[in-house]
Formats: structure tokens, C-alpha cells, sequence
């Protein structure tokens, strides 16, 4: 696995995005790392591409097929609106390629070298306003301003989120009902995003793999892309301590 290769294709994919586009590809970046561990650690089996979990023949995912979902069903964010739906071939082939070099080693401390490259890479690469997975390490999730900020990437129109409504009601009621609409919308985001850790990330330093595991949930994902509005929904999954 050339390391130098992975870090310039997600570099070429950084360059030129930010906001919410930048969410995605951390988002992604983040569900790959998880996919890489659990391939390393034979948590699950890999053939053709296809990840089929120990006596869950049923639950299946094709990462080829499914490559811009990764981040729906393995990233910090569960929300549907994160897709990554814009990737360069270069980028998609080169983790399709560690995925299967991964698969021939199962050897988790080539995958920590390959995940403290790429989040070094990320530290120096991202913008600090907008460096959710760097602030998601540490616990899996993000903060009640993270949340907020994930609002405010995924809803820009939602009058909640914006200074100055100037709906027609009493202040104080306006006031509450945009306090209580906050806390629905960043409620539905933490329930959405992972509770423990990939990494400790303290003082600079990765202090080895994570050792947490999902439940993973029966999703189809094909479908996702043709759900309305109205129907989206917050996808939650759990992960168990080993």
C-alpha cells in the first residue's frame, strides 16, 4: 500500500471544496478508516467487494456499488444529505485498492499508518472552522457546537439557524420555538453520530486503534438517493466495546 499515493488522492479531493462538500469527504474519509480496522481485524469478510458480516449473511455491503454511502453507514454523521456524491476515479480506485491490500495483510498496524498519515494530513489540510473529523476522534461524535455547525452546513435555508427571523410573532414565543427547533434538529444529529472512538487524539499524538465495534443496522442504502424530503431520515447505528 503506498501511503504517499492515498494521502495526494485525498489531497486532490480536498483542493478546491469546503462547507458542506468538505463534511462529506470527512465524513467518508471517516467510515473508510473503520472499514479498513474491521477488514484488518477480520470483524467482517471481504470478497469481490463485498463485506458480508460473521453469521449476518443477510447484511451485506458492496463497496464498489456503494462507495459514495460509506459515510452513511460507517461515518461520525449518519444523515442521508451526507452522501458523497462528487469523487474523482482516482479516488474511489485507491481506496478500493487498500481495501483489498488490507484483506491480504489483516494487519492492523499497517492500517495505523496509513490513518496517522491521512489525519496528518487532514490536521494541516482543513481549515480549523471546518475540521469535524479531526474534532470527531477523540469520542466518535461531535459537540453541541459541531452540531450546530453540521446544521448549518446541511439546513443554510432553515430560518432556525439564521440571526434576525423575522417571522410576525411575540418575541418570546418566537424565541422558543426556534430554541425548541434547535434542540429537535441537534438532537436527531447526535443520535446519528457514533458514540466511541476511532483514535485518541491527544496533544498530536494517535495512541493506536480503536477497540469498539457497531451493531450495524439492515440499511438500504440503493435506495436512499430517491427518498423525499419529507421521508429523510437520521440513520443511527451503535458500536459495542470489545
Amino acid at each position: 500500500m503506498d501511503v504517499n499515493k492515498i494521502n495526494n488522492v485525498i489531497l486532490n479531493q480536498l483542493n478546491c471544496i469546503d462547507g458542506l462538500n468538505s463534511l462529506k469527504l470527512q465524513n467518508h474519509i471517516y467510515g473508510c478508516f473503520l472499514i479498513m480496522e474491521d477488514i484488518a481485524q477480520e470483524v467482517i469478510s471481504l470478497s469481490d467487494l463485498q463485506i458480508t458480516y460473521p453469521n449476518k449473511s443477510d447484511t451485506q455491503f458492496n463497496l464498489d456499488e456503494c462507495f459514495g454511502n460509506i459515510g452513511l453507514k460507517y461515518g461520525f454523521i449518519m444523515d442521508e444529505r451526507l452522501c458523497l456524491d462528487t469523487f474523482s476515479p482516482e479516488y474511489k480506485n485507491t481506496w478500493l485498492e487498500c481495501f483489498k491490500a488490507i484483506d491480504l495483510l489483516h494487519d492492523i498496524s499497517a492500517v495505523d499508518t496509513i490513518e496517522d498519515n491521512i489525519i496528518e494530513l487532514l490536521t494541516n489540510s482543513i481549515p480549523p472552522r471546518y475540521a469535524f473529523f479531526i474534532n470527531a476522534l477523540d469520542t466518535g461524535s461531535l459537540n453541541d457546537d459541531w452540531v450546530a455547525k453540521v446544521l448549518q452546513l446541511i439546513e443554510p435555508d432553515n430560518t432556525v439557524f439564521k440571526e434576525g427571523n423575522k417571522e410576525q410573532e411575540p418575541e418570546i414565543e418566537r424565541k422558543e420555538n426556534i430554541i425548541e427547533k434547535q434542540d429537535l434538529h441537534k438532537a436527531q444529529i447526535i443520535a446519528a453520530s457514533n458514540e466511541k472512538m476511532i483514535k485518541s487524539h491527544t496533544n498530536n499524538k494517535r495512541n493506536g486503534a480503536h477497540k469498539t465495534r457497531r451493531n450495524y443496522l439492515n440499511v438500504d442504502l440503493k435506495n436512499s438517493n430517491n427518498t423525499t424530503q419529507s421521508k429523510r431520515k437520521i440513520i443511527m447505528t451503535r458500536r459495542n466495546k470489545k
